[in-house]
């Protein structure tokens, strides 16, 4: 493949550090993408657009605080649930869930919503028993404080 930009035939698909903006903000994270070996010039190939825009999505929810594309999903299998049975949970439409699992960023309300009524992370519920209830190796000191209780009522 010739590069646009320097006109040589050194273009590879590889993995690369790629830049874009989501809601205003600049972000940064790794791709496979074409990338040109002379110049460093990248692109990214239309087919692979989708992944792209959803890497820009999480890259931001990451740097924000919200739960990515991904930990959205691994939340709902891990209550084996499907997306319309989740979105019944959660209290929302079912197109709300596939937008947020495809890369669509969810507002921190709607992040609020799924942490508390999805329950902790999978691996920290697998792990649960080997650990202390109260803590975890990967939620900082005071992450779970400030946050409303919530109430079951039949």
């Amino acid at each position: 493949m010739t590069c646009p930009q320097c006109g040589k035939t050194n273009v590879r698909k590889r993995k690369v550090r790629l830049s874009a903006e989501a809601k205003g903000d600049r972000v940064e994270f790794p791709m496979r993408a074409f990338a040109c070996r002379g110049c460093g010039f990248t692109m990214v190939d239309g087919k692979d657009m989708p992944e792209y825009m959803r890497l820009a999505a999480d890259a931001y929810r990451t740097r924000h605080g919200l739960l990515t594309s991904e930990e959205i999903r691994a939340r709902r299998k891990a209550l084996r649930m499907s997306q319309a049975k989740f979105a019944e949970h959660l209290g929302v439409g079912v197109a709300s869930v596939k937008r947020w699992e495809m890369g669509k960023i969810q507002a921190r309300s709607s992040d609020r919503r799924i942490r508390l009524l999805s329950g902790p992370p999978p691996a920290l519920a697998q792990s649960a028993g080997s650990q202390d209830a109260g803590s975890s190796a990967d939620e900082p000191e005071g992450a779970g404080e400030n946050l409303p209780e919530v109430v079951a009522r039949p």
